[in-house]
């Protein structure tokens, strides 16, 4: 089950088909355009007053490549793009806006943190592209570090509306579900809100596969017995454990 939002989610789907996967697409999570979208418009207008742009996440990258490209057919050469992932910094190259850097492994807020060229920023000006709420963390770690940080709020999450939960519910009951991948809290938290707190225990008994050590304690305090971690949020990295627990034959 992949609990991923459009379009990741269902390009992600058919990734794991053609290894040989059947797969149960189920977005816990819904990306809406932002509450004022006028106003990220005009921001992007000014990206040129800016030292750095760092992208949170492929979504920032769908909702706003396009006005970037209006409004900056040549994209400022003083300007440096930044990732916080891998697949982040993937799709910016297909979108013709090559970052600068991303970290290697430890896609994350914490690994971009750790990278040199963020160790101090003093007087740097920073534009994050982001959803609305989410962790702080980022902008409050490098304004600590000298930046000044401007909010791009590019999109929205909210809990998707179903005409046929009952079916998904069915699905988990009837353990046609092997493993379930969240690569978000928000996901894994919608995820419960779906199905209901009369099913938190039998979602709890199914498998979970989740991207980050933060992820693993969530799951850990939702009460999940069996949780698995992959190296990062990439497609291959998930793909690889989910290989590894076959082997081990939990599914």
């Amino acid at each position: 089950m992949v609990t991923r939002p459009l379009p990741n989610g269902m390009e992600f789907c058919a990734v794991l088909q053609q290894h040989g996967a059947r797969t149960v697409y189920f977005p816990t999570i819904e990306i809406i355009e932002p509450q004022h979208a006028a106003l990220l418009t005009e921001q992007i207008k000014q990206l040129d007053q800016f030292d750095w742009v760092i992208f949170v996440s492929p979504q920032a990258v769908y909702r706003t490549a396009t006005l970037i490209q209006h409004s900056w057919p040549i994209f400022p050469r003083h300007v440096k793009i930044a990732a916080v992932g891998a697949a982040t910094a993937e799709l910016l190259k297909k979108m013709h806006l090559p970052p600068s850097v991303y970290p290697a492994t430890q896609w994350s807020t914490e690994g971009l943190l750790e990278l040199p060229e963020f160790q101090s920023l003093q007087k740097k000006k920073i534009a994050l592209i982001r959803g609305e709420g989410g962790r702080e963390l980022l902008a409050k770690e490098c304004e600590w570090r000298g930046a000044k940080v401007s909010h791009f709020i590019a999109y929205q999450r909210r809990l998707p509306a179903y005409d046929a939960i009952r079916d998904y519910v069915m699905i988990l009951k009837e353990r046609r579900v092997d493993i379930i991948i969240c690569s978000s809290a928000d996901s894994l938290h919608n995820l419960f809100l779906l199905c209901g707190t009369l099913n938190s225990a039998m979602l709890t008994h199914i498998p979970l596969l989740v991207v980050s050590e933060r992820l693993l304690v969530l799951a850990e305090e939702y009460g999940f017995k069996h949780v698995f971690l992959a190296k990062n949020a990439g497609q291959n990295a998930i793909i690889d454990t989910l290989k590894t627990v076959k082997r081990m034959s939990a599914i």
